[in-house]
């Protein structure tokens, strides 16, 4: 059945058309890929952040020398 298709009877014959289809195909993979990618790094730096905290926790350092580690380095921190 698929060798039955013709896609140029369906498209034409039009280069525009091809380009047109690989211009926006790329930006859909590429926002596709980059969204991915961003919710796997913010799921990654939770579970670090997490693991940090509660190895904190187990030393037995308090809530304040917890909060000055997690804050050393930041902008907020260096004001």
């Amino acid at each position: 059945m698929l060798a039955e298709f013709n896609f140029s009877e369906f498209f034409g014959n039009s280069p525009a058309f091809l380009a047109v289809t690989l211009i926006f195909g790329g930006w859909i993979v590429t926002s596709v890929v980059g969204s991915i990618m961003g919710n796997w790094r913010k799921v990654r730096e939770a579970e670090q952040s997490a693991a940090l905290k509660q190895s904190m926790v187990e030393k037995g350092m308090s809530a304040a020398d917890i909060e000055r580690v997690l804050n050393a380095g930041t902008k907020k921190a260096q004001c």
